[in-house]
């Protein structure tokens, strides 16, 4: 077999091994520096002579190193050295996650996500409903503190009204608006509570606090409802059972 490209060598690795080389190199020099777009499949395609299948496995390999990040509906990037962790993926039933006891909402308004959630999403400025909100496990006892955003094109139907209801948000968008829920993307990290999140779960400022970050999309993969919350850290307590993939070894 004829190698496809002079940056390719004959019987050395496999074709996507050399193409997340190539790519890893220019990252490790600085030629792709953080932040940067990686060039799009095709464009990759076209430099390397190979099919999409290699450049998708080269990606991945990539990905696997957390050198580069997906950002959905905008692209993949290079990731920042000094931000990469180790991310592990949970599977699990979103009715799991949704802890309801007595809650008080705080205010609502139209607004723009936060910068923060519009990165991790791949999000544009368009507004969303926010729906800022205090859960309590009893009177005067906070167990976490929520900002519910709502996507515009649901937003009319879903307000604090329903948010301090007897249902959890994402339910009542299941039952009442008739929004079919396909799958919910959900990331936890620690963080030190700010003076905003100290004052609502009455805590000192600076105390580490769980912050858990659901987005859920609807059966056409459009975002319908992003939850922010974090959760005091003496009520609340994150645990997963966990089991051997299937078919791996003993």
């Amino acid at each position: 077999m004829s190698i496809p490209n002079p940056l390719l060598t004959e019987g050395a690795a496999p074709l996507y091994r050399q193409v997340a080389d190539h790519l890893i190199q220019r990252i490790t020099s600085g030629q792709l520096a953080p932040g940067d777009a990686l060039p799009p499949e095709d464009s990759l395609c076209r430099e390397f002579g190979v099919s999409r299948i290699t450049v998708r496995k080269a990606v991945e390999e990539l990905l696997d190193r957390h050198l580069i990040v997906r950002r959905r509906g905008v692209g993949t990037f290079v990731n920042d050295p000094r931000r990469a962790t180790k991310a592990v993926t949970l599977i699990g039933v979103i009715d799991e996650v949704l802890p309801r006891n007595q809650v008080i909402v705080v205010d609502e308004a139209l607004t723009i996500l936060p910068a923060k959630l519009r990165e991790l999403f791949g999000l544009g400025t368009q507004k969303w409903k926010c729906v800022r909100a205090v859960n309590h496990v009893a009177p005067n006892e906070p167990l976490d503190y929520a900002h519910f955003y709502f996507a515009d094109h649901i937003a009319g139907g879903i307000g604090a009204a329903e948010v301090a209801g007897p249902l959890p948000p994402i339910k009542y968008l299941q039952t009442h608006l008739n929004v079919r829920i396909d799958h919910a993307d959900q990331l936890v990290e620690p963080m030190a509570a700010t003076a905003e999140i100290a004052a609502r779960l009455d805590i000192a400022k600076g105390t580490p606090v769980l912050r858990a970050i659901r987005i859920y999309y609807d059966a056409q993969s459009r975002p319908v409802e992003i939850v922010d919350a974090v959760y005091h850290p003496e009520r609340y307590r994150y645990a997963a059972t966990l089991y051997p993939k299937a078919g791996a070894g003993n």
